[in-house]
């Protein structure tokens, strides 16, 4: 009996080992499925709610300026902007991008903007929910080294849902960033803050993307079934 029971003992040590390395293997998992990491393989993704994001589609305003449809620039009492257009030189792909020519920056990153809102949007809303997160990626650059604030915001800027700055270079760079919504709006403003320097900034390839599911996710369950099962044994 005693050999018996040496047996078991040494049988259930070895299975709180095998279990222990299943719960370390979870345990490390644990930040990739959540919002580490920016990587599109990473996430399933519903689709891009901005509308022409790539900013191939054009509209001519008559009076000489070809904008970026859906797109709309604006600035405030103390800023000025030249125009916002489309250019064709050197955008980050296709054959047109985003280019806000500013004259005054202002005195606040809010006193220019480029965005889209159920206006410009002709009727289309864009929505974000408390508390799921959203994954925005963007290339951009600048005529000369600066900043830029992306928002997501409601209608009178009263309330922000998503908000973080980036650096821009003189080169075209992704920006790319997985971001949780701080509360619900069906009908969002999404916002490239531009005030508060006079240097333009050129956007292209614009995407904004609710995180459907982490792909990690499956892994996690999969070795959670499998220690049950070890338990249980």
């Amino acid at each position: 009996h005693f050999g018996s029971a040496v047996s078991k003992l040494q049988n259930f040590k070895d299975k709180v080992v095998e279990i222990e390395g299943y719960l370390n293997e979870i345990s490390a998992s644990l930040p990739n499925s959540h919002h580490a990491g920016t990587g599109s393989n990473n996430y399933v993704l519903a689709s891009n709610q901005i509308l022409n994001g790539n900013m191939e589609d054009t509209t001519d305003n008559g009076v000489g300026n070809t904008y970026n449809t859906y797109w709309s620039a604006s600035s405030g009492a103390d800023s000025s902007v030249a125009k916002h257009r489309m250019f064709s030189t050197d955008p980050n792909s296709g054959v047109a991008g985003a280019l806000v020519e500013i004259t005054n920056g202002g005195n606040s990153t809010d006193d220019i903007k480029l965005f889209q809102n159920t206006n410009t949007r002709d009727g289309s809303n864009l929505n974000v929910s408390t508390g799921l997160f959203y994954r925005i990626e963007f290339w951009a650059k600048a005529s000369a080294g600066r900043s830029m604030s992306v928002k997501v915001i409601n209608t009178g800027a009263t309330a922000t849902y998503i908000s973080y700055s980036v650096t821009l270079t003189t080169s075209w760079k992704k920006y790319v960033n997985v971001v949780r919504s701080q509360g619900n709006n069906n009908a969002a403003n999404f916002a490239f803050y531009l005030g508060n320097d006079t240097n333009n900034v050129y956007i292209d390839d614009v995407k904004f993307q609710e995180v459907r599911d982490y792909k990690s996710n499956n892994y996690i369950i999969k070795r959670r079934e499998e220690l049950f099962g070890k338990i249980q044994e």
